[in-house]
């Protein structure tokens, strides 16, 4: 071996170790952010024809329990799924049953039939009333499932944010 190459493995070695150092004072300055991973040097030998030539720093890796990753996951579906369930159930709730009378389908047929009948005779003050009562009840109906819709992404949104901050 040559004293260049000697020299080679050295530095090499020494660039290795002040890589590794610069990833340990890195997780210990974040040792206490929340959500910060350890990561990991990782390194190699390089050799050819059996004869060592020194290390290589490769690139770092986070260091992550797979088991306690999964545990989240698994956990963060469970609440997820339970979430969407209680959005829809509330959004249904508002819906109503289609055919029953008070549903979104149903109002609208109730304006339409409204207006058909007021085509017949335009002038009545009752087919009138009741066309602009079938409008209101209509537009409280649409109210009423935008809010629904709003309160349900204002508490997934919510959910969300706790779940992120913690």
């Amino acid at each position: 071996m040559s004293l260049n190459s000697a020299l080679s493995i050295a530095s090499g070695g020494l660039a290795n170790i002040s890589a590794q150092f610069a990833l340990i004072s890195q997780n210990v300055a974040n040792a206490s952010t929340p959500g910060y991973t350890v990561e990991v040097g990782n390194q190699q030998d390089v050799t050819a024809g059996g004869v060592a030539l020194g290390v290589q720093t490769g690139p770092a890796t986070l260091q992550i329990d797979q088991a306690l990753q999964s545990s989240v996951t698994q956990q963060n579906a469970i609440v997820a799924t339970g979430n969407h369930q209680t959005a829809l159930q509330a959004i249904d709730g508002v819906l109503g049953t289609p055919g029953a009378g008070s549903d979104i389908g149903s109002l609208l047929g109730n304006l339409q039939n409204g207006f058909s009948t007021l085509l017949t005779d335009p002038s009545n003050q009752t087919q009138q009333s009741a066309v602009v009562s079938s409008a209101a009840t209509l537009a409280q109906g649409i109210n009423s499932l935008s809010a629904a819709y709003t309160a349900q992404r204002q508490a997934a949104r919510t959910a969300w944010d706790r779940r992120s901050t913690h």
